[in-house]
């Protein structure tokens, strides 16, 4: 029973850990892809 009330906070700590690196992935990748567009319109 004590296990139970000391995983729920550590789930919810890891999934909005995950979700923030998600964010930085799409982030990154969206960058990428500007990036690309932006080059591929100057040649």
């Amino acid at each position: 029973m004590a296990h139970r009330v000391a995983l729920k906070p550590i789930q919810s700590s890891i999934s909005l850990d995950m979700q923030a690196v998600d964010t930085v992935i799409r982030n990154s990748l969206y960058s990428e892809v500007s990036l690309i567009n932006t080059i591929g319109e100057h040649i």
